[in-house]
């Protein structure tokens, strides 16, 4: 395993390059060619001494460090923090070509774009623990309806989730098609209703204004990635 922190701590004293033999020396699966092709590639001056560089500089530095370890599995805590929108897209890169390797990769951001760009599943933590997961791949099949009216129906079909339904206002949830709810909806007569797809935004301003509650279901993505790791 190999894990980047959010705030790496390197040695002052020694100079980049200094840093990149000592780290992968001591990891199993170091490579300090590899690192310093990395360290290359995000135009990283190895000969300055961690003293002197800079904020993005060093996040360089340990990235060139973690990358370049072939692990099953890499922890990256906010990766891109620091970074301009270029080198950004580099560090984006490397994980994808570290996961089509057979790497399985824990990405932990803020940045939700970098997330839908790169990641195969997502998980949404609230006071340390995870409330939601989903698949990349299902978003595009997950609706959200907002519209005007009260629900008549003492049931709604398999798959709607009623998410508000108060103040003359409604707000629903279906996954998959919506052909299959459309009669259901006609009937429950509402007005000024709009339909969206849902995007990892969505999801998050949702669990953060309900505050919802832990998924006691939802599949774990961190414990499914650990346990499905490349060898």
């Amino acid at each position: 395993v190999s894990y980047l922190p959010a705030e790496t701590k390197l040695f002052r004293t020694m100079k980049g390059s200094d840093c990149m033999e000592f780290f992968t020396s001591i990891h199993p699966r170091g490579d300090l060619k590899r690192a310093k092709q990395i360290a290359e590639r995000l135009q990283l001056d190895c000969s300055r001494r961690v003293a002197f560089m800079s904020t993005g500089m060093r996040q360089k530095l340990a990235i060139s460090c973690v990358l370049s370890c072939s692990s099953r599995v890499i922890i990256l805590d906010e990766p891109t923090a620091n970074l301009d929108p270029n080198v950004r897209q580099e560090i984006l890169q490397f994980v994808t070509d570290a996961n089509a390797r057979g790497t399985t990769v824990v990405f932990c951001s803020h940045v939700l774009s970098e997330i839908e760009e790169i990641c195969d599943r997502a998980a949404f933590l609230r006071r340390g623990k995870i409330v939601y997961s989903v698949a990349l791949n299902d978003l595009p099949t997950i609706h959200r309806l907002r519209g005007n009216g009260t629900i008549e129906s003492r049931s709604s079909p398999p798959g709607l989730k009623i998410l508000r339904s108060a103040d003359n206002v409604i707000e629903l949830e279906i996954e998959g098609n919506l052909s299959p709810y459309m009669d259901w909806l006609s009937k429950e007569n509402f007005q000024n209703l709009t339909i969206e797809s849902v995007g990892l935004k969505q999801i998050y301003d949702r669990i953060h204004r309900n505050g919802d509650a832990p998924c006691e279901n939802a599949p774990d993505p961190i414990a499914h990635a650990l346990t499905n790791a490349g060898s």
